[in-house]
């Protein structure tokens, strides 16, 4: 991720004390992992990379039916957070990670399964990260991005950092196609609400795609 993301990481890093605080995000975590069980034949066998992971909301529900979780974010705010969490909890297979600007952070890793959860609608270059992910996972191993559907632009109004209004789930898949990827499933898994332009409990919905890597890099 490019250096134009710091202040985002500064809005993370400030927020990531009282993040799991509020009950629609945790909802939201436990909603997508459960998504995924759902979608992905899971297994302890597997190594996974949760690309912007916050505070373990999504791996956290995961980590007993995966073998290995590689956790990683831009913020270290977060990732204290994440590693307070883990200890608590006696969590040992989940690995928090700090992302650097500007790097390709895992070489050529091959990972069974990467997810990304509301992140990559903040990545700058998404057509470089995709390319990315291709890179780090394993032939046959699974990419699933859940984020937001196309959308007016008023989900982060105000907010600071660099975002798209969304995304369409089939241009997604097109470009993984041409990196590799067979899509295998897309569908919508949850509605976000905010108050938003004048209206009240407006709709956001979001989508999860699951693609595989084909067994050719």
């Amino acid at each position: 991720m490019s250096n134009s993301n710091k202040p985002t990481t500064a809005h993370f890093d400030a927020e990531a004390r009282t993040w799991a605080d509020k009950p629609r995000r945790v909802l939201l975590g436990r909603t997508l992992a459960e998504a995924i069980a759902e979608d992905l034949p899971l297994n302890t066998g597997m190594g996974a990379l949760d690309f912007g992971c916050g505070v373990g909301l999504v791996s956290l529900p995961l980590a007993p039916e995966l073998g290995h979780i590689t956790a990683a974010d831009t913020s270290p705010g977060m990732l204290a957070v994440l590693e307070e969490r883990l200890r608590e909890a006696g969590i040992r297979n989940i690995e928090p990670r700090a992302l650097s600007d500007d790097a390709d952070d895992f070489g050529e890793a091959a990972f069974d399964l990467i997810f990304t959860c509301m992140v990559l609608h903040h990545v700058v270059d998404v057509d470089a990260q995709l390319k990315q992910f291709a890179r780090w996972c394993a032939p046959g191993g699974w990419l699933v991005i859940a984020d937001l559907e196309l959308e007016d632009g008023t989900f982060h109004e105000g907010d600071q950092g660099p975002v798209h209004p969304g995304f369409d789930p089939q241009d997604l898949g097109k470009g993984l196609t041409g990196l590799g990827f067979t899509v295998c499933r897309t569908r919508t898994v949850h509605t976000l609400k905010r108050d938003r332009a004048g209206i009240k409990d407006k709709e956001y919905p979001l989508f999860l795609l699951t693609a595989r890597r084909n067994d050719a890099r």
